[in-house]
């Protein structure tokens, strides 16, 4: 059944995904760009029960509707993230969190929070999510914004269907180029700070792969943390309930590739 964003964000974000407090020993940061399938991906990774309970925690809206926020009383960034903290981090001590650069911005300029040192004395492994084929990214990035589709389980906003096609592809360019920066910025500050994230792309996700990607996810952590982690993997495959939103199809898809003179 198709859900309101907000209804959905209002789920994620009660207690039905919380462990019990567990103490911390890893962050595992999923870091992405917009239109990745890195919430697919993120799904994926908290059905596993072994991964934390990946999310956009630094996603304005998850703030603004997760119970410490909604409580009558104002907290601030820091202490409604360590209060997901304590209650997302599974039994083996590990909290996730899937985050894109420009949530990183934000936060610094409204609410004066640095992502980057709160991590900073936490033991960290990264993962980031790719996706290869920049100008479908963008296409879907410009229908997302504009139908308020964000994932296949949300419900479409009505929309104005007579968009002049100039105008869309100024804006889709726009998203192009804004998606090479904020990819760049993720590339820079893995290569000033010696990070050797693991890489996963879009076009490589399927069904049949859920299982290989939890354990690539739990090898990697395995390989670049001194910690004695335990994971307990999953034996079927898991149900999620985030599709793929094809847009190859797409007539703004191949009119861009024209204009521009993408093969």
């Amino acid at each position: 059944m198709k859900q309101d964003i907000n209804e959905i964000i209002t789920s994620r974000m009660s207690t039905a995904f919380d462990f019990n407090k567990n103490d911390v020993a890893l962050y595992l940061i999923i870091s992405a760009t917009p239109r990745t399938g890195s919430t697919y991906v993120a799904d994926i990774l908290r059905q596993s029960k072994t991964l934390g309970s990946p999310m956009e925690y630094l996603n304005p809206d998850y703030y603004m509707n997760s119970p410490e926020a909604t409580i009558g009383k104002s907290i601030s960034l820091n202490d409604y993230l360590q209060s997901v903290v304590q209650r997302r981090t599974s039994p083996n001590g590990i909290f996730s969190i899937h985050i894109h650069h420009h949530q990183i911005l934000h936060a610094r300029a409204k609410y004066r929070f640095n992502f980057f040192s709160w991590i900073k004395n936490h033991k960290t492994v990264w993962v980031h999510i790719n996706r290869k084929n920049k100008v479908e990214q963008a296409v879907s990035l410009y229908r997302a914004i504009s139908t308020g589709k964000w994932s296949s389980r949300v419900k479409p906003k009505k929309i104005n269907n007579a968009v002049e096609t100039d105008l869309a592809m100024q804006e889709i360019h726009q998203h192009y180029k804004n998606l090479h920066y904020e990819n760049e910025r993720w590339e820079n500050y893995f290569s000033l700070n010696d990070i050797k994230p693991l890489y996963l792309n879009y076009e490589e996700f399927s069904k049949a792969q859920q299982l290989e990607i939890i354990e690539k996810v739990c090898m990697h952590i395995k390989n670049n943390s001194n910690q004695n982690i335990a994971f307990q993997l999953p034996k079927h495959p898991i149900k999620s309930l985030i599709k793929k939103q094809r847009v190859d199809n797409d007539l703004l898809y191949e009119e861009y590739k024209k204009r521009y003179n993408i093969c």
